[in-house]
């Protein structure tokens, strides 16, 4: 067997096939099934991203002041997580469609980004001094965050697996 990888189901066929001549040929068909342990996929695809957005949750906690450092924070999130894709999408073969795990990874991609154009605009704020401005939007940002970001993962798993 292969590491990692579980057995489903094993099957064998035959059936007729005609091709142009008219003539029946017999077509023998192979297949097997493969499945990953549930909690093995979990905790080796899935567990270190989201690690890595329950720090970006965390940066929404940080004061004002610090908004360079969450800009720090976001930004090496984001090469975290697209280093992380091209492991998982190097231990799987070249498909043409999106899998679970590549519907997970955009959609970390995409809280990653507007984390960092939220913490953009805010250091863009607080540099030409509209600090009261930028203190209103920065609760609003953590508080929308706080709630969208897990919702949106939560939505993700039960509407795609």
């Amino acid at each position: 067997g292969l590491p990692g990888w579980d057995t489903a189901n094993v099957g064998a066929s035959v059936a007729p096939h005609t091709y142009i001549s008219n003539r029946a040929y017999y077509v023998y068909n192979h297949s097997i099934s493969l499945k990953r342990g549930e909690i093995g996929a979990f905790f080796s695809h899935f567990f270190p991203v989201l690690l890595l957005m329950l720090i970006l949750l965390v940066t929404y906690v940080l004061r004002l002041d610090k908004v360079q450092l969450r800009l720090a924070i976001s930004s090496s999130i984001l090469l975290a997580a697209m280093i992380f894709h091209l492991t998982i999408a190097n231990k799987l073969p070249a498909l043409g469609y999106l899998t679970f795990a590549d519907k997970f990874m955009i959609l970390t991609y995409i809280v990653t980004c507007v984390t960092f154009i939220l913490n953009i605009g805010l250091l863009k704020q607080t540099e030409i001094q509209q600090t009261r401005q930028a203190n209103k939007f920065n609760i609003n940002a953590r508080k929308i965050a706080l709630y969208a970001i897990p919702l949106s993962y939560i939505l993700l798993f039960l509407f795609f697996i």
